[in-house]
């Protein structure tokens, strides 16, 4: 039985909202898709075209974030993550315990440099 291309369309915007919510998501994204590919008893060629309308509308769903950032921070930025910072904060020896739960600038002439530099700079 071959799914309605609506179920696909569906899953493809589906798909794009995982990824903006979530990027991190997108590393099980294609092994679904190759799961897809080989479920659906269909021709080849349907099950490429529907396929690549699943990608193509979670790509075009997910657009704008990056987009918006470009816009905001005047370059490329395709994920916005801390993920550096928590490595770093968690791994470091230096650090006391106490510390590693402020995740905040407290300090006058840090905020004053972050306001001066902005979030990619001061990063």
């Amino acid at each position: 039985m071959i799914p309605a291309r609506r179920n696909f369309i569906l899953y493809g915007f589906f798909w794009g909202f995982c990824l903006l919510v979530n990027p991190a998501l997108g590393a099980v994204f294609p092994f679904l898709l190759l799961w897809i590919y080989f479920r659906v008893g269909s021709r080849n060629f349907r099950r490429v075209t529907n396929i690549a309308l699943v990608l193509s509308l979670a790509i075009l769903f997910a657009c704008p974030g990056p987009f918006a950032t470009q816009v905001q921070f005047h370059r490329f930025i395709p994920i916005r993550s801390d993920l550096p910072f928590e490595l770093w904060n968690g791994n470091n020896p230096i650090l006391r315990r106490a510390l590693r739960q402020m995740n905040r600038i407290t300090r006058y002439e840090e905020v004053h440099q972050y306001s001066q530099l902005g979030e990619t700079g001061f990063s």
